[in-house]
This record gives C-alpha cells, sequence and structure tokens, in this order.
C-alpha cells in the first residue's frame, strides 16, 4: 500500500505540474493500481469491497489522463486521500516496546 501511496503522488505531482506526458502519468497509475491488487492478494484488507473502489477511481484518473480533463487534479488527491485512509484502517498498529 505504502509503494501504491508513492505511485500515485508521483501521478499527482507529474499532474499538478502540468506535465503532459501522459505515458509516464498513466505508468505510475497502472503500477498503483499493481501494487493494491499485490496488497490484495497478499490478504490486507481481507477482500475488502473498498479495494474495488480503488481499482475504479484509478480507472478513472487513467481516463481523465488521457481525456486530458481537467478535473483529474482533484480525482487523483481525492484517491490519494481515500487510499490512506483505506491503508491506515486496515494496517495494524504497531507497538514499539522500549
Amino acid at each position: 500500500m505504502i509503494r501504491a501511496e508513492l505511485m500515485l503522488a508521483t501521478a499527482d505531482s507529474l499532474i499538478t505540474a502540468k506535465n503532459t506526458n501522459e505515458v509516464a502519468i498513466d505508468a505510475f497509475l497502472e503500477n498503483a493500481d499493481y501494487q493494491i491488487r499485490f496488497a490484495e492478494e497478499l490478504g490486507y484488507g481481507k477482500r475488502d469491497k473498498e479495494f474495488e473502489e480503488l481499482y475504479d477511481a484509478i480507472k478513472n484518473v487513467r481516463k481523465d489522463v488521457k481525456e486530458k480533463n481537467a478535473d483529474n487534479k482533484s480525482l487523483i488527491g481525492n484517491l490519494r486521500k481515500k487510499l490512506s485512509a483505506f491503508k491506515n484502517r486496515i494496517t495494524p498498529e504497531t507497538e514499539t516496546k522500549k
């Protein structure tokens, strides 16, 4: 999930900078999708329905980037917030022993 967050952050920074390299942005979004699917296969979230929502959100951002919609900046921002909240919800808290 951390890798997916990093991929989305990089894609977000490219979109925010109005980078026209759609191939690079799409590659980061595709990699984020892969990382989330990998986490699901590893059992994080125990087949939570929110995984599908994340996949759909990434698909929508990828579509908007290809269609050059101006709204993709807010879409990816919302996606990043959703992923972060989901990651925090499914990640067990660890206690550090002193």
